[in-house]
C-alpha cells in the first residue's frame, strides 16, 4: 500500500490549490495525519464488524462474509477520497489475500466501492485519482446520498427483484454493506433510506449485514444524546442485549494500543428484521 498512498497524497497536494481538497494550512502535515487516521480505521474494520455482529462470525471470514460473499462499500461525502479511496485499496488487498472467501486471488467483483460526492470539481478529482492509481471496482457518483435516480449511476449493486405480488424475489444473499462518513452528520435513518433507494430492497437477506462507520476523536464516548441525534440503535450494554444482536451501536479505538489516533462510532443492522 505504501506506493499507492504516496501517489495518492501526491495527487491531493498537486490539485489542492485549484480544488481545495484539504486544509491549506500546514497542508502536507495535516494530510499525512488524515491518511494515518484513515489507514488506522481501515485496519480496525474487522474488529468493528466483530463488535457489531459478535454472533455471526463462526464459519465466516474476518470481514464477516460467508464463503463467496460480497462487500459493497459506500463512502458518503467522499471529498478528497479520505477514507474512501484508501479503504477501497485496503479492502481490495484483503480480498486478494483471500480474506473475503474464495481463496487468494478471488475475483475482484466481490468488492465494489461507490464514492458519493455532490461537488463537481471534487468528483472530477476522485475520478482522476481512481484512474491514476489504477483502482478497479470504484465508481464515483456525482450526487448527494439519497438522490432519486442515483441507482442508475451505481453498477454492480446486488439489488432485489420484486415479484408481481409485491414480494421480494430471488436476490444475492451474504452481502456485507459498509458505509463510511468522515465529516458528514447524517442520521442512520437517512443513511438507510438512501441505501433502500439504491438497492430497491426493503429488508436485508438472512446473511446480510449493514455496518455504518463514523470517525470520531480519540477517547470519544457514546451517550444518549449521540444515540438520539443520529438515530442509532441501542449501545452494547443491557439495552442492546434486550433487543437482541440484530441491531447495535458501539465505539472502538483505532490506532496503536495506548496511543489511539481516533475512534470509530459504529452502528450495525443484520438479518431480515434488522433495518429500522
Amino acid at each position: 500500500m505504501g506506493t499507492l498512498v504516496e501517489s495518492f497524497c501526491g495527487e491531493i497536494l498537486r490539485w489542492n490549490q485549484q480544488i481545495n481538497l484539504v486544509s491549506r494550512v500546514s497542508t502536507e502535515a495535516n494530510l499525512r495525519e488524515m491518511v494515518r487516521v484513515c489507514l488506522d480505521g481501515a485496519a480496525a474494520i474487522p474488529s468493528a464488524l466483530r463488535a457489531l455482529f459478535p454472533g455471526s462470525f463462526p464459519g465466516r471470514t474476518d470481514l464477516g462474509t460467508p464463503a463467496g460473499g460480497k462487500v459493497r462499500y459506500f463512502d458518503i461525502g467522499s471529498g478528497a477520497g479520505l477514507p474512501g479511496i484508501l479503504w477501497h485499496a485496503w479492502l481490495e488487498r484483503r480480498l486478494r489475500q483471500g480474506a473475503l472467501g474464495g481463496g487468494v486471488g478471488a475475483r475482484s467483483h466481490a468488492l465494489a466501492t461507490y464514492l458519493f460526492e455532490p461537488r463537481e470539481r471534487r468528483a472530477w478529482f476522485l475520478a482522476r485519482a481512481v484512474r491514476q492509481l489504477g483502482l478497479q471496482g470504484v465508481t464515483v457518483v456525482n450526487r448527494r446520498w439519497g438522490d432519486l435516480g442515483a441507482a442508475g449511476d451505481c453498477p454492480g449493486l446486488p439489488t432485489s427483484s420484486v415479484t408481481g405480488g409485491g414480494q421480494e424475489g430471488h436476490r444475492e444473499d451474504g452481502v456485507v454493506w459498509l458505509v463510511s462518513l468522515r465529516a458528514l452528520t447524517l442520521p442512520d435513518p437517512d443513511v438507510i433510506t438512501g441505501w433502500r433507494q439504491l438497492t430497491g430492497m426493503s429488508r436485508l437477506g438472512d446473511q446480510d449485514q449493514v455496518a455504518i462507520l463514523r470517525f470520531r476523536r480519540p477517547g470519544f464516548m457514546l451517550d444518549e444524546h449521540e444515540l438520539a441525534k443520529l438515530g442509532l440503535p441501542p449501545g452494547t450494554g443491557p439495552a442492546a442485549r434486550a433487543v437482541g444482536a440484530a441491531n447495535r451501536s458501539c465505539v472502538i479505538p483505532v490506532g496503536p494500543e495506548g496511543s489511539p489516533t481516533g475512534s470509530l462510532l459504529l452502528s450495525g443492522y443484520s438479518g431480515p428484521g434488522g433495518l429500522p
